[in-house]
């Protein structure tokens, strides 16, 4: 009986995170009920994507189904790989750190998209290695355990490269992210992100570090621009402070961030009784 109230207050758990991504979506109670039912009973183990999901978010900023990158695309995967040589780069030139590149590997990866990665990233030097951990555990992941060891053995004391100094201002601090790892030419600031940041380096958190908070399938603030986009101006919105974390976020185009949560969560007042009546929900 212990264990099966465990498991019940780790489904209520998925019902509040449900309903809280409902009332921010703004749908209907039965259309979110009707979710939460494909949630519970729809398909729980789809068909793995092939390593083409390295642009799978061109299908969801498209609006194209992602479904098609369960196919081998190597077409696709060749296209992606600038968001990868892109973040290579930035650790090379920005942080000046060796880079090994983790091959997570699915269930229908073929010989020649994981070829194709191997090749791409040889011709820039990089090294890379299988990681099938997932399916094999510790076993799976020997080679490229070896390959960070021996990458790191052959650097034992890099200098410290920084995006930018600490006493650099916090609007600085933004621009040297955007234009240094996002690639952006410039950075717009929103006249409330202007009187954020001037608040709070009155307030004395100019030392802070920055944080950005953007879309997940840009380096830029458009989740259409995929790739490697260079060139662009990066739209600053807001910023606020994370004092207990010690770093202040600023918010880049539309993104939202998710509310705090609450002392006493909502799940300990959801419950199901004999019938198997939910309560606590609404």
């Amino acid at each position: 009986m212990k264990h099966t109230h465990r498991i019940i207050r780790l489904l209520t758990l998925a019902v509040v995170s449900c309903a809280l991504a409902a009332l921010l979506s703004g749908c209907t109670k039965e259309e979110f009920i009707a979710g939460y039912n494909e949630f519970l009973f729809g398909d729980w183990f789809p068909s793995p994507p092939s390593a083409g999901e390295t642009t799978a978010a061109e299908g969801s900023a498209s609006g194209d189904s992602g479904h098609v990158y369960a196919e081998p695309n190597p077409e696709a995967l060749r296209a992606g790989m600038a968001n990868l040589l892109s973040h290579v780069k930035n650790i090379r030139e920005v942080w000046q750190t060796p880079v090994v590149v983790a091959l997570n590997r699915f269930a229908t990866d073929t010989a020649e998209e994981l070829g194709l990665v191997s090749s791409l990233l040889a011709e820039q030097g990089v090294a890379c290695a299988p990681c099938n951990g997932w399916a094999e555990g510790g076993k799976g992941t020997m080679e490229l355990a070896r390959l960070v060891c021996d990458t790191a053995d052959q650097n034992p004391a890099p200098a410290p490269s920084y995006t930018y100094p600490d006493e650099a201002s916090l609007a600085d601090k933004i621009r040297a992210i955007a234009t240094r790892i996002y690639h952006a030419s410039e950075v717009s600031f929103a006249p409330q992100a202007l009187k954020d940041l001037a608040q709070l380096e009155a307030d004395g958190f100019s030392a802070c570090p920055v944080c950005i908070a953007k879309t997940q399938y840009s380096m830029s603030d458009d989740p259409s621009r995929l790739g490697a986009p260079e060139g662009y101006a990066l739209t600053i919105r807001s910023a606020r402070l994370s004092a207990g974390a010690g770093f202040v976020v600023a918010f880049a185009g539309s993104i939202i961030a998710m509310p705090g949560l609450p002392k006493v969560p909502a799940a300990l007042s959801i419950d199901v009784d004999e019938n198997g009546e939910i309560t606590g929900l609404f």
